[in-house]
């Protein structure tokens, strides 16, 4: 137990010098062909297309044309590779400072942007939020979320969880839209074509005196022009912070 902490310890302290320390080069040899940068970039390009999964050392040299031992003068893990690479998706993220408006536009403007992020890089999701890496992406990220809600007079003790909250649903809605994405391209079949071959179902099977809610919604209209659920609830979550707020100054 004592060996694996001071294994896990000593991969935190490289990764540490990776994410905050200059680039390194190797210290003998001829000229280097690889920089950390051009591994890490590889290594996003590859997962965006394959999953993390498919973003091995193997993967990303093959990638490069190098043999695959030459990335580890460089990256000393794959879970260092992934540390690097979420850290610098993140750092190119716009900061709130750079945003136009008040505390709620800026949350969402940056909630937004966030969803966007996801959707480009779906591999991000696999990485934990609770456990993420300390790099400066990933903390000026943080810090500008923070400093946000930290303009609309929320207490302190309440930013960090407004920032998570809307954290937790900007990543639970991309999760539902990638899903949806990847339904659809595996079956070929966009969710109006799904719905529209189970018109049957209704005149079938569907008791509307078991489902009156239901019913009585489908009746208002409603289903015909819904409104997004991601603006939807997303307005609701920062009308929440919003009532929180005037209610800490009464």
């Amino acid at each position: 137990m004592a060996s694996r902490s001071r294994d896990a310890r000593a991969a935190f302290e490289q990764t540490m010098e990776l994410l905050w320390g200059a680039s390194p080069r190797p210290a003998r040899g001829p000229k280097p062909r690889l920089t950390r940068e051009r591994i890490v970039e590889a290594g996003i390009e590859i997962a965006d297309r394959d999953g993390l999964a498919g973003a091995s050392m193997r993967a990303v040299a093959g990638a490069l044309d190098v043999g695959t031992m030459s990335l580890y003068r460089y990256v000393p893990s794959k879970d260092a590779l992934v540390d690097l690479m979420f850290d610098a998706v993140l750092a190119r993220q716009p900061k709130a400072d750079a945003l136009p408006g008040d505390w709620r536009a800026k949350l969402e403007a940056l909630a937004r942007l966030d969803l966007a992020l996801y959707l480009r890089h779906p591999w991000i999701l696999e990485v934990s939020i609770n456990r993420p890496p300390l790099g400066p992406g990933v903390l000026d990220t943080y810090e500008s979320v923070l400093h946000a809600v930290a303009d609309s007079g929320l207490p302190m003790r309440e930013l960090n969880a407004a920032a998570h909250g809307l954290a937790a649903y900007v990543r639970g809605a991309a999760q539902t839209r990638l899903t949806q994405l990847r339904v659809a391209r595996e079956s070929g079949m966009s969710d109006e074509e799904w719905w529209s071959e189970r018109n049957d179902f209704w005149e079938r099977y569907f008791d509307p005196g078991r489902y009156p809610t239901l019913t009585a919604i489908y009746a208002s209209g409603a289903y015909d022009d819904p409104p997004d659920p991601f603006d939807w609830g997303l307005q609701r979550l920062l009308d929440g912070i919003a009532a929180r707020i005037d209610a800490t100054r009464e």
